[in-house]
């Protein structure tokens, strides 16, 4: 879901700033910046893997994904993570360049669990909870990619 300024906002900022010449590539590279940062969340009842989050990948691209997400089920079982994986795409084909580094974790059951995986030209963020009872799951996704 991007985080675009509005129509109505940009033209609110360009009367705003109607001496300033660049407003409207301020605002582009605000929307730019805006779309690295990708909020979800999810409700999933499984101790199972369980996709929160899919990133499709352009052709011979190199992408950094850096995630934080806490899980809940009670006051009691809970979870955070922070992680970042590096991706390149070559052929249509999205693949790992070295493992997952964790920045954080932190779980009060060994059960919960994160991961990134590649499938095609995705990365695919997948969770697990610590058991099949209703766990609330909820983060963020930062992108930086190169392409060609």
């Amino acid at each position: 879901m991007p985080n675009d300024i509005s129509l109505a906002a940009r033209q609110r900022f360009r009367q705003q700033l109607q001496n300033v010449e660049y407003a409207d590539e301020i605002i582009d590279s605000l929307n730019e910046y805006l779309n690295r940062f990708i909020p979800f969340s999810a409700n999933f009842s499984s101790s199972n893997w369980s996709t929160i989050y899919e990133y499709e990948t352009n052709n011979d691209s190199t992408t950094m994904v850096t995630y934080s997400i806490i899980g809940k089920e009670s006051n009691l079982i809970q979870a955070g993570f922070k992680r970042t994986a590096i991706f390149y795409t070559e052929n249509n084909t999205t693949q790992g360049i070295n493992l997952l580094h964790s920045d954080y974790t932190n779980k009060t059951q060994n059960e919960f669990d994160v991961r990134m995986i590649s499938n095609s030209n995705k990365i695919i963020l997948q969770v697990k909870g610590a058991s099949n009872n209703l766990t609330k799951w909820n983060g963020s996704i930062q992108i930086e990619k190169l392409n060609g």
